[in-house]
């Protein structure tokens, strides 16, 4: 989560008790995601956009099927689109890539069309 929001200072220390207590028995694997800002959050309810959000990928056994974005800038849209890849590869996992743009305009990831099917 990002440093500059108050408004999740509880969720940052929630984060950090959870970190510490599953280095115990799991392997932890960092992904790059898309700075959240308050502004995508619509007071009249309208679904923020998910731009962005690479933890919303799908893994099937082996295979990691995982989000790519064109971000603002194209610097980090080839950084984060090729650390995340690379995170998972390390890791032994077969990764397929597939631009989520337009799901995410609509508030939605990969998990969510996934629970659809």
């Amino acid at each position: 989560y990002p440093k500059h929001l108050p408004s999740l200072i509880q969720e940052r220390k929630t984060l950090k008790i959870i970190k510490t207590t599953i280095k115990k028995g799991f392997r932890i694997v960092e992904i790059k995601d898309r700075p959240v800002f308050e502004s995508h959050i619509t007071p009249e309810g309208k679904l923020p956009s998910a731009r962005g959000i690479y933890v919303n990928y799908i893994q099937i056994d082996n295979l990691i099927i995982l989000p790519e974005y064109k971000l603002p800038k194209y610097k980090s849209t080839f950084d984060y689109n090729e650390f995340n890849k690379k995170q998972m590869q390390q890791e032994g996992f077969e990764v397929k890539t597939i631009n989520c743009d337009n799901l995410g305009k609509l508030g939605g990831g990969l998990r969510c069309i996934s629970w659809c099917f």
